[in-house]
């Protein structure tokens, strides 16, 4: 048995000029013949011996993986802030719309579509599930900001705010907008499934 040093060249790679391959393990040798490479026998056999990772490189990977879940948490924010922001602007200080209501509703569409699929391409998921996660991660976002901000403010035009009228808008509230948001997040599945299917395509070739 002989412990194989990566950083000793054999004979063959010394008299080739070549730089000695990078082996770490524990090789046995029998009788050997010469290869381009190192002189080893039929019957080697070679046992890998795993190194540990350096912890500077946990630390950036955690680096990595938390920069990414944050930077799907504000896209699912955007996703809710912008078709709000907008929502603001076509409502007067009266609370009653500034435009017709098939016009207000055609505006958050517009507007709700165009962001969800800008923030879709800014996280881009590799995966279906990638895109399936971060459907799910903007369905909640959006329908957790709309329970605390929307739902009262729908309440308070027409009643005052208290638990019973709250929890008596919540399905219309659901079935008015809630659903809405379904549409908007399934753009993350659909880009993540096409990137699945692109990069299976490129492997084959």
């Amino acid at each position: 048995m002989y412990m194989f040093n990566p950083s000793r060249e054999t004979n063959c790679e010394r008299q080739k000029g070549r730089e000695a391959p990078k082996y770490h393990g524990i090789v046995t040798f029998a009788p050997c013949f010469q290869t381009n490479f190192f002189i080893i026998n039929t019957n080697t056999s070679f046992v890998p011996v795993p190194h540990p990772r350096p912890a500077n490189c946990t630390r950036i990977d955690a680096a990595a993986l938390l920069a990414a879940i944050m930077k799907r948490v504000m896209g699912g924010f955007l996703v809710w802030l912008l078709p709000f922001a907008v929502s603001c602007c076509l409502i007067g200080p009266d609370g009653k719309k500034v435009v017709s209501e098939d016009m207000f509703r055609t505006a958050m569409l517009l507007v709700g579509s165009i962001t969800s699929s800008y923030c879709t391409y800014l996280c881009d998921p590799k995966t279906r599930r990638s895109g399936f996660e971060m459907a799910a991660l903007w369905l909640l976002i959006n329908w957790i900001l709309d329970l605390i901000v929307l739902v009262p403010l729908l309440v308070t035009e027409h009643n005052s705010l208290s638990v019973d009228t709250y929890f008596a808008m919540v399905p219309v509230w659901f079935c008015r907008i809630g659903l809405a948001y379904v549409g908007f997040v399934s753009m993350c599945v659909v880009a993540g499934a096409c990137a699945e299917r692109a990069a299976h395509a490129t492997k084959q070739r």
